[in-house]
């Protein structure tokens, strides 16, 4: 099924999810913390939070669900003035909300993996009460493990993660909310196609955010994948109380890194005011990503937030295609031989005598389409017609005088999927064909013929004369003598160095008085 926002595409090859086969087997694929103000008390000496971690699984990967509240561990940890950071709670017994799954792509033109690829969100939310203090606070969650199948760290399978937010000195004193995330990236993106995907925040206090890519943080193993629930550090769920900050981070395979967790080209990029993510992708895979993002009020940092996530990069294919109906197509030189998937030509128009060119638009798939771009320009680069179309597919255009132009007809310009169609548009003077003809009315015999064609280019080149079907000549004046009298039809073609060809038609009542026969009288 093809989900329709504002483009096309078909996915030509689905990514699929790999596990391994225990009931603790990969299954995160991204997570985040966040933290809500609610109240001071009575002295304002205790800050109580609301806390949301939420996390999103694959679905259909057959690993782990979401952990029950019999087996979370979620910890509250306080930095203390040496650096090193000790547990002031370990928060059990809280269980999974609002699982629902992910809704599917809508990227533009694009069909989706439906039963291939599916994740599921959900939270797990609690209250605690900090005392206000100079330190630092984390609370962090630590699970293993992710797909084995992610290409840009080492270790995949046997490398969990850590989802953790800081609430910082000012934050306490402040009452402040953290940023949350407006929405979760899409569950895959398309190789070879741009990227425009939003990890902007939301700050209930308007603070000034940045945002960047990050390394993720590491925790657990597979220790007691197939032995049950321990607790230790290198185990599925790590304990809080023995298993403290600081957390490694993940290591990145080269040239894979924090800042360039896809590679890309250009190189998959996140802008530090907006949060956008854009680049194109030049790899198929499954990619950890790291996004921080940064609060400020008045020029001072006061808090973070940290989400892991994972790109689900898969091969599309362009299910759109700039094509016009032209009288030749060259190949493309600037595109890349099996690496565009769109149009590849050049497709040349040639008009001789006539300024007005009608362009038959077969661009397909029409149902994706949402528009048309036209921009014809002549030689030294000004635009003659640009027009934007949203219904109508073919134009007439009227260009200034005889000479060479060049355009392109862009379909669903500025939207995720568009193609491309380059034109050259040459525009010859006229050629007109025309002859005379002579012949001996008295005798039978050969018709001379004189060729008074004309153009507006150098030269003609080719004369193509058809006489009635008895024969041809590629002379410019050629004589040539029917077998038999009649009403013939002689036609002339000629063509001049522009390539312009026009052709001419004349009846000839060739009807020679034959040759004097002298009978001689009998005796």
């Amino acid at each position: 099924m093809i989900k329709r926002l504002s483009g096309p595409f078909y996915l030509s090859l689905l990514f699929l999810f790999m596990s391994v086969s225990n009931v603790f087997a990969a299954h995160i694929v991204g997570g985040d913390v966040t933290y809500r103000f609610l109240s001071f008390n009575q002295d304002s000496s205790v800050v109580t939070f609301e806390i949301t971690v939420t996390m999103y699984r694959d679905a259909l990967g057959g690993g782990a669900g979401f952990d029950a509240a019999d087996q979370t561990s979620f910890g509250v940890f306080r930095r203390r003035p040496q650096g090193d950071w000790v547990l002031v709670e370990d928060r059990r017994g809280v269980g999974p909300q609002g699982i629902r799954p992910v809704p599917p792509n809508d990227l533009d033109c694009v069909e989706e993996p439906t039963n291939q690829v599916e994740v599921e969100q959900g939270f797990y939310r609690f209250n605690v009460d900090l005392v206000v203090n100079d330190q630092d606070y984390m609370i962090a969650y630590q699970r293993c493990c992710r797909n084995e199948s992610i290409a840009n760290i080492r270790l995949p399978g046997d490398t969990g993660a850590v989802f953790d937010v800081i609430i910082s000195p000012e934050a306490q004193l402040a009452g402040n909310n953290s940023p949350t995330f407006d929405e979760f990236p899409p569950i895959f993106i398309c190789e070879g196609f741009p990227v425009n995907v939003s990890q902007a925040c939301s700050d209930a206090e308007g603070d000034e955010l940045r945002y960047s890519f990050c390394s993720p943080f590491t925790a657990g193993g597979t220790f007691d994948a197939n032995t049950g629930n321990l607790g230790c550090c290198d185990c599925v769920r790590p304990l809080p109380g023995m298993c403290p900050p600081a957390f490694d981070n993940v290591t990145f395979v080269p040239p894979f890194g924090p800042s360039n967790p896809l590679g890309g080209d250009p190189m998959v990029s996140i802008d530090n005011a907006t949060g956008l993510i854009t680049g194109i992708p030049d790899l198929t895979g499954q990619f950890v990503v790291g996004v921080c993002v940064e609060e400020f009020r008045n020029g001072v940092k006061i808090g973070e937030v940290r989400r892991d996530f994972q790109f689900n990069v898969l091969a599309c294919q362009a299910a759109i295609f700039a094509n016009l109906e032209s009288d030749t197509i060259i190949p493309d030189p600037n595109t890349i031989p099996g690496e565009s998937t769109g149009n590849t030509n050049i497709f040349i128009f040639n008009s001789c005598g006539d300024t007005t060119i009608a362009f038959n638009n077969l661009s397909t798939d029409i149902n994706f389409i949402e528009s048309y771009t036209w921009d014809i320009r002549d030689s030294i680069g000004a635009p003659v017609f640009q027009e934007s179309i949203a219904t109508s597919r073919n134009v007439e255009v009227t260009v200034p005088g005889f000479a060479q132009y060049t355009g392109n007809l862009i379909i669903n310009e500025g939207l995720f999927c568009s193609d491309t169609a380059p034109m050259i548009i040459n525009l010859f003077p006229a050629i007109f064909s025309e002859f005379e003809f002579e012949f001996d009315t008295c005798v039978a015999g050969p018709v001379d013929f004189e060729d008074l064609s004309t153009t507006g280019a150098t030269e003609i080149t080719d004369w193509d004369w058809s006489f009635d079907g008895e024969g041809t000549s590629a002379e410019m004046d050629p004589s040539f003598e029917f077998m038999f009298p009649g009403d013939k039809l002689v036609t002339l073609e000629v063509t001049d160095n522009n390539g312009c060809q026009t052709s001419r038609g004349r009846t000839i009542r060739y009807f020679p008085v034959p040759e004097t026969i002298i009978i001689e009288p009998s005796q």
